[in-house]
């Protein structure tokens, strides 16, 4: 049960987080909005980060600091190619968490070979195929 209710929390952050960013980088520059983000994030989060676990000890947490700080790079440049998209496409495209409000087509609109059926032809065309 905690694991669903953590899904749906983090499925509805990152929602919102691309939604809101959207409207930002198309009014701002996308790195003076990456610039932001990340200040912001760094500011909030590494403090609290320190006061709830305290300093690494010891050689393996260090290491495990170290390889996150490695990552942060491709974090950034991650969310920078993100907020590019978000800037020039559809958030239904761009984001995959946007593409659950795509229309759908219910299951009864489909024939039983997975197509789409066919729409049954005009009374011009019958006109036209009888006249030949």
């Amino acid at each position: 049960m905690l694991t669903a209710v953590l899904s749906l929390a983090s499925a509805l952050g990152s929602t919102v987080h691309d939604i809101l960013m959207m409207r930002v980088v198309r009014s701002t520059p996308v790195f003076t909005a990456l610039f932001w983000v990340q200040s912001v994030a760094l500011v909030m989060f590494v403090p609290l980060w320190l006061i709830a676990v305290g300093l690494p000890n010891g050689a393996e947490q260090w290491r495990a600091v170290g390889l996150a700080a490695l990552s942060g790079p491709v974090e950034v440049l991650g969310l920078a190619a993100l907020l590019k998209a978000l800037s020039v496409g559809k958030l239904s495209i761009v984001a995959p968490a946007g593409r659950s409000s795509a229309p759908r087509r219910s299951a009864s609109s489909r024939s039983s070979s997975g197509r789409p059926p066919r729409s049954p032809p005009s009374r011009s065309s019958l006109s036209a195929a009888s006249a030949a």
